[in-house]
């Protein structure tokens, strides 16, 4: 539900930024950031990562920099600059392990992967999103093993391996999470 999220997280900034809560400007400008890139609103979804990416970066905030660059990553993807985008991801995964956040490592690994393939490196991106797959698969995180495994299908593709890719397909089609195209809403799919 995106305008009220929009709305709310609006009033959060506007109040955290008159009350000096640095944290809560931080905060609220990256979720913004997330509000807008659902909404397909790319020119303000960077507008306020670039702000938020700046106020984490003074602070000194090492897991806000590392979402605010995932973020970036996959807004980089959408607006078609991948080798921009492997930069930010390659940044993530170095921010990870010293955040203690191990789905985060997953998300830098699926990033670069998803990267990898838009730069046509198929081969490149296998190993990146095989690793992504497996960090997801011991958290029980079924809604970013769909993203995972949609692009190992879009890998074995381009490979020329369309058995793989079938079977990818008809795994996600039968399952009873994604079937019904329960995370549809992941533009990385």
């Amino acid at each position: 539900d995106l305008e009220p999220a929009r709305r709310l997280l609006t009033q959060a900034l506007d109040a955290a930024s008159a009350a000096d809560m640095p944290e809560v400007v931080r905060t609220s400008r990256t979720l913004l950031g997330i509000v807008e890139h659902k909404a397909d609103r790319l020119d303000q979804t960077r507008v306020h990562l670039d702000a938020a990416l700046t106020l984490v970066l003074d602070a000194g905030d090492r897991e806000d920099e590392a979402y605010c660059r995932q973020e970036l990553g996959f807004l980089l993807l959408d607006t078609g600059d991948p080798e921009l985008a492997l930069s930010e991801f390659n940044a993530v995964l170095a921010l990870a392990p010293g955040v203690g956040i191990v789905n985060l490592a997953g998300n830098g690994l699926n990033g670069m992967g998803a990267a990898l393939l838009q730069l046509g490196r198929a081969a490149e991106a296998v190993p990146f999103l095989l690793a992504a797959l497996a960090i997801r698969a011991e958290l029980e995180d079924l809604e970013q093993q769909q993203v995972d495994l949609a692009h190992l299908a879009t890998a074995a593709l381009a490979l020329g391996n369309s058995s793989i890719a079938a079977r990818i397909a008809r795994f996600l089609d039968g399952h009873p999470d994604t079937a019904a195209g329960m995370y549809g809403h992941d533009r990385r799919t």
